[in-house]
């Protein structure tokens, strides 16, 4: 990195080597509203800086208050796009590959699967879900689970590799 004081007490704890680990992995997220937003700018801020977000929904004015990463002039925009803007001017990372994708996952096919190294869905819809677990088993790609009920999350992993 070219400022490597952004992570030294990371590389510090957790070794030099890690950090390599955190900059190359490529993490497809699913679903960028309250949760995604929060996972997402928590991860560009420890140095993972590989994305693709595929979300269908535009930002509206209800998403305001639970969100980090959008503003009232995004309202009516998509949340993919809007998102993948504000990661990149925020991410540490010294070469950021962020990308919006404005759709339903259940339409863009299996290949976003195989290019990444591990799935986090953040989408509140069962179909989805089980569209997103369903490649994930098939292609062994580890895959956390995010949902709300109320005020609780629950956050799930499935390693989905052969024992």
């Amino acid at each position: 990195m070219s400022d490597p004081g952004f992570f030294a007490r990371q590389n510090l704890v957790l070794g030099e080597e890690v950090g390599d680990v955190i900059r190359n992995t490529r993490i497809l997220v699913v679903g960028v509203g309250a949760g995604g937003n929060e996972l997402l700018k928590n991860l560009v801020l420890m140095g993972f800086g590989n994305f693709t977000l595929v979300d269908f929904d535009p930002i509206e004015n209800t998403n305001l208050s639970r969100t980090t990463l959008f503003t009232k002039k995004d309202i009516g925009k998509s949340k993919a796009m809007v998102a993948a803007e504000r990661l990149t001017e925020m991410c540490l990372h010294d070469s950021p590959n962020i990308i919006g994708v404005d759709a339903k996952i259940q339409d863009i096919g299996s290949q976003v699967f195989k290019n990444h190294d591990l799935v986090v869905c953040c989408v509140d819809t069962k179909n989805a879900r089980v569209y997103i677990n369903d490649w994930c088993v098939r292609l062994k790609k580890p895959f956390y689970e995010m949902g709300f009920e109320k005020f609780v999350v629950q956050i799930s992993f499935f390693p989905n590799q052969s024992l």
